[in-house]
């Protein structure tokens, strides 16, 4: 009796091929290797179209090379398979860099509903929401957050940001305290906060601050320039020529700001001749 022989079938990857590509991928993306990726999340896909790790990986990558347009497909699919905030959040990013804003913000108001709570979310939600001058509303989205996750500190820093765009200083120099409780040495966070207490009048807070952040990061010339003008206010020249000449010497931009800084600030000095300021600045004897 003869039998025919069946037909030869196509070798198939080991059951934990995918896995382990998946593994690499997101090892390659966290690296920013976004080529190698993109490449093995779509490896993958080439035999799971579906797979929603795949596609997140694959539209993650592509976002962060700068082609959001490409990404919204990956990232809407994946979306639709898991209902997870991550990757809702990260089709909303998509969404919002290739110009979709109100679509982004359909996509984060869901995000936002998800539990467990998702900060990100709830940043690039008030964040856009901001961008359009919707501020009460992001502010809104911000204290909603900070209901739900009290200790994480960009929270409530962007709320503070907020407020100080709304020009409520004691406000915002609130909301930043709050977040430099949880994150003492964040310098963005000490930046606003010396600023709300500049624009209060506490030069002597401010100015205080403003040498956290240099003693944080000593070749910060912004904050040297910020303690410059609180010395200045506090009646000590001295010390606050010191503090421009040091962030004048930074680099060429740096020089520029300090200038026009003192020359503005109550208290500083104006030169006639452009040659006579960079002598004060550089420290030699007119």
């Amino acid at each position: 009796m003869n039998f025919k022989r069946p037909p030869k079938m196509p070798p198939q990857p080991p059951e934990n091929a995918n896995e382990r590509a998946l593994q690499q991928a997101v090892f390659a993306l966290e690296d920013g290797r976004l080529k190698e990726a993109e490449w093995l999340a779509a490896d993958v896909l080439t035999r799971r179209p579906t797979e929603p790790r795949a596609l997140q990986i694959f539209g993650c990558a592509l976002l962060r090379q700068g082609n959001a347009e490409a990404a919204i497909a990956p990232l809407k699919q994946a979306a639709r398979r898991t209902h997870t905030p991550e990757i809702e959040t990260q089709y909303a990013m998509a969404l919002q860099q290739a110009g979709y804003a109100e679509k982004a913000l359909e996509r984060l108001e869901s995000a936002i509903k998800r539990r467990p709570p998702f900060p990100p979310a709830f940043l690039l939600y008030s964040s856009l929401l901001a961008e359009l001058e919707r501020r009460d509303e992001a502010i809104d989205v911000l204290k909603h957050g900070l209901a739900l996750r009290p200790n994480v500190a960009e929270l409530s820093v962007l709320l503070g940001d907020i407020l100080m765009m709304r020009g409520d200083c004691a406000a915002a120099g609130a909301a930043y305290k709050e977040g430099l409780a949880h994150a003492p040495r964040q310098v963005h966070a000490l930046f606003g906060l010396a600023f709300a207490l500049h624009f209060e009048g506490d030069f002597a807070q401010a100015a205080e601050i403003f040498q956290r952040i240099v003693t944080i990061s000593p070749a910060d010339a912004g904050a040297r320039i910020g303690l410059g003008v609180c010395l200045l206010e506090l009646g000590q020249p001295d010390a606050a020529f010191d503090s421009f000449r040091t962030a004048a010497r930074s680099n060429a931009e740096m020089y520029g700001d300090a200038l026009r800084t003192l020359s503005a600030s109550r208290g500083g000095r104006f030169w006639l001749r452009p040659s006579d300021a960079e002598r004060f600045l550089r420290g030699e004897k007119p």
